[in-house]
């Protein structure tokens, strides 16, 4: 028997009764995130815009919902575009081993076969479970080689994730599954040059990881055959994305009463997840000095946050914008707060921006990443002319261990809704997710995230 079988065994037979409530609950709270987001990326997203027009001429038709339009399109389409949707701003869902963000592949995937197939809420629940836990257990055995190879995890890991996640709504047993697997895994791809050039297109990765999953599962029902050792095989998955020693303990052990869905964070700030505990400690810190006094800004943090958000310059475009450590502290002190909407090349332009900016001085230290610690933060250390005061985080603001207040999760939705429903629709919508494992057919809820004010 091959690991890919043992592994893909373990998801075949998940079934709904193993959810826990916490389980549900957490599924909850990530799909109310990903409609959050998905709509703001309708109403912000840079490729979206382009693909919108794209739509406009076209005039899509199909049984699935294009997320904030009228239009409804085929399963594989729906998956693809609301997934660059969701992942337009960079404020979906995230695992921190895993690196990347498992929320926007599977969801937009499973929410585009269970509405194409009339999939009841707990079945839609337990395909989320089953793709998000094919992630984390995927991105974490290949990080770090992964994104130091040069790959996107979002889109590698993501693309098995969703063929699983589909699988289970398209009731597979074993075999079926593992041919959904070895599909995906030919179409797994997506480069993290967009983090640092190219980033209108990052979205691009998660959205096309997505419908590849989704359109690996329909190649395995047509009667599609995989390699049966596509991920530990020479020339397979590990190989291609890894070349590290696996972690077989860890991917193979049994799902027991947690969930890899419940280890992922949400995200307060629209930008790269590498800079956040910078935001949050130089938050912490602003009320402590003169900004006018200020001398010197160090910021200390890990090597994969320095590698993918170290730079130069400040941002000359909203994508660059999200990936830039010295410009998110220098916005965070210079203003207070950060907004959906703070991320942008005019903020860079700010005097103050400018000026604190140009005192950063950034430091590599492994200890702020560390898997045995449950460690992935920053210092950062201010001096001005009464000395120096210092902020360590080491895990921002909504990793599980770190949640914020119930209330900021809503009110991040409310955010990201803005004026695009009405408060009575948001309120409907915030319902039905909360309610979704009575619901028998997900469809319902599908038909209230158009573009209709009620």
């Amino acid at each position: 028997m091959t690991k890919s079988r043992k592994f893909i065994e373990l998801f075949s037979g998940l079934r709904e009764k193993d959810l826990t409530d916490s389980l549900i609950a957490s599924a909850k709270e990530k799909l109310i995130d990903y409609v959050g987001v998905a709509m703001a990326g309708v109403q912000q997203g840079e490729l979206y815009a382009v693909l919108h027009k794209k739509l406009a001429k076209n005039k899509p038709d199909g049984p699935c919902t294009l997320l904030g339009t009228p239009w409804k399109t085929t399963a594989e389409e729906a998956a693809w575009i609301n997934g660059v949707a969701g992942h337009s701003l960079d404020m979906d869902d995230g695992h921190r081993r895993g690196q990347g963000h498992p929320g926007v592949v599977v969801i937009s995937a499973a929410l585009a076969a269970a509405e194409a197939k009339g999939s009841s809420g707990m079945e839609f629940l337990t395909a989320l479970a089953a793709g998000y836990e094919v992630y984390a257990r995927l991105g974490t055995v290949c990080h770090p080689s992964t994104v130091g190879r040069g790959f996107h995890t979002t889109a590698v890991a993501g693309c098995p994730a969703a063929a699983v996640a589909v699988s289970k709504l398209m009731g597979f047993d074993t075999e079926r599954m593992l041919n959904a697997l070895g599909v995906a895994g030919l179409f797994s791809s997506g480069l993290i040059i967009v983090n640092r050039s190219g980033g209108m297109l990052k979205p691009l990765n998660a959205g096309r990881a997505a419908s590849s999953g989704l359109r690996a599962a329909e190649l395995a029902a047509l009667g599609a055959e995989g390699a049966p050792d596509i991920l530990e095989g020479k020339d397979g998955f590990f190989q291609a994305f890894s070349g590290q020693e696996i972690d077989y303990d860890f991917l193979l052990r049994p799902i027991g009463s947690s969930f890899e869905l419940e280890g992922c964070y949400v995200k307060f700030y629209s930008a790269c997840r590498h800079v956040h505990a910078p935001i949050d400690a130089a938050l912490a810190l602003r009320s402590q000095v003169d900004l006018a006094d200020v001398k010197e800004i160090v910021i200390t943090t890990y090597r994969t946050a320095l590698q993918l958000t170290q730079k130069s310059a400040l941002p000359p475009n909203i994508a660059d914008s999200r990936f830039n450590l010295g410009f998110a502290v220098a916005l965070a002190l210079a203003k207070g707060s950060i907004g959906m909407d703070d991320f942008c090349p005019e903020n860079a332009q700010l005097p103050l921006v400018k000026d604190l900016f140009g005192k950063i001085r950034m430091v590599e230290d492994g200890s702020f990443e560390s898997r045995e610690k449950n460690v992935r933060g920053a210092r950062v250390a201010i001096t001005t002319g009464k000395g120096t005061v210092t902020k360590d985080v080491l895990l921002a603001v909504g990793e599980p261990e770190n949640k914020a207040p119930l209330e900021k999760y809503t009110d991040k939705f409310r955010d990201c809704i803005g004026p695009f429903w009405s408060a009575a629709k948001q309120q409907k919508v915030l319902e039905a997710i909360n309610s979704i494992e009575k619901a028998k057919d997900v469809r319902p809820l599908l038909r209230m995230l158009t573009d209709a004010k009620e």
